[in-house]
């Protein structure tokens, strides 16, 4: 299961088509696209794994879950597991 990292705020902003991702606990702000927030907002609602982040995401944009979305949606969980924003157990 995927989730927001507990040990520290972490805040986010879209605009258009990007956004911000703040981690409070190393004090960074980092430029993000749409669909990182959007992963983030998911996150924020409850932990998912990443099949069930595909079908929501799926679901909720009117997208095709296919294997495409979910290599995109594992990239995003690995660039934010690195930068401590999202933990999986």
């Amino acid at each position: 299961m995927w989730r927001i990292t507990a040990d520290y705020e972490v805040l986010q902003h879209a605009w258009g088509d990007s956004g911000v991702v703040y981690h409070a606990g190393t004090g960074d702000t980092h430029q993000v696209d749409l669909l990182t927030v959007t992963v983030l907002d998911l996150l924020r609602e409850a932990p998912a794994t990443l099949e069930a982040l595909a079908r929501r995401l799926a679901r909720d944009q009117d997208i095709d879950d296919n294997p495409d979305l979910i290599e995109r949606l594992a990239q995003v969980l690995r660039e934010l597991r690195r930068l401590r924003i999202v933990e999986t157990n």
